[in-house]
C-alpha cells in the first residue's frame, strides 16, 4: 500500500515490519549514497524538513565503505579509485550538511552519520548477519539483490558487456559492508 504523504514524497512500507515503523514514527533512518545525483542539497532539505514532521529521531546515513572498490571494479586504477571514493564520500556528506541546515531544523533533531558509524552496535550487527545469512539461503532474497546490483550496475558497464562475479560481490558488500577486522 504506497501512502502519498504530501506532492513531494511517498511512502511505500514493504513489510509489516515497515508499516509498523511508518506508524510507530519513532526513527526513519535516510541512506544517501556517494555519486548518486538524486541527493541534491535540496532534496536532502525537503527530506529533512519531511522527515522532522513524522518521525521522532532522523538519521542521513551515507554510504563510506567499499566505495572505492566499488570503482575499482570497473576498472579504475586502485588510486584513482580511492582518491575518487573520498571525493565522493564528502560530496555526499557536505550535500547532506548543506540540506540540513538549510531546512531550518536544529542538528539536535537530525543526526548524519557515516554507515560505518553503525558497525559496532549489536543491533546492526544482528541484521547485517540476517542479510547475509538470507543471502546464502534465501534463493528469492538473492536475486532481488542481483537485480538491484544488476540495475546499479548496468549504466556502468560498457555494450554487451555482463557483470563479472568480483562486480556482483563488491556491490553485495557494497550493501552489506563486513565489520572491519
Amino acid at each position: 500500500m504506497t501512502i502519498t504523504v504530501d506532492a513531494s514524497f511517498e511512502v511505500l512500507p514493504f513489510t509489516r515490519t515497515c508499516r509498523h515503523i511508518w506508524e510507530d514514527g519513532d526513527h526513519v533512518p535516510i541512506g544517501a549514497s556517494p555519486g548518486n545525483s538524486y541527493f541534491s542539497a535540496e532534496r536532502i532539505g525537503s527530506l529533512a524538513g519531511w522527515s522532522v514532521t513524522r518521525f521522532a529521531q532522523v538519521d542521513f546515513v551515507y554510504a563510506d565503505l567499499h566505495v572505492d572498490r566499488m570503482f575499482a571494479a570497473f576498472d579504475h586504477p586502485r588510486e584513482h579509485a580511492e582518491k575518487r571514493a573520498a571525493k565522493e564520500i564528502k560530496a555526499v556528506r557536505r550535500r547532506i550538511l548543506k540540506g540540513v541546515a538549510e531546512s531550518g531544523h536544529p542538528h539536535a533533531e537530525i543526526r548524519v552519520r557515516a554507515l560505518s558509524e553503525f558497525q559496532p552496535n549489536s543491533v546492526y550487527q544482528l541484521l547485517h548477519r540476517r542479510v547475509l545469512h538470507l543471502l546464502q539461503t534465501d534463493e528469492e532474497f538473492r536475486k532481488g539483490c542481483e537485480e538491484t546490483a544488476l540495475n546499479f550496475v548496468g549504466s556502468k558497464l560498457p555494450e554487451g558487456e555482463s557483470i563479472t562475479a568480483c562486480q556482483l560481490q563488491v556491490c553485495f558488500d557494497y550493501v552489506t559492508p563486513p565489520r572491519h577486522k
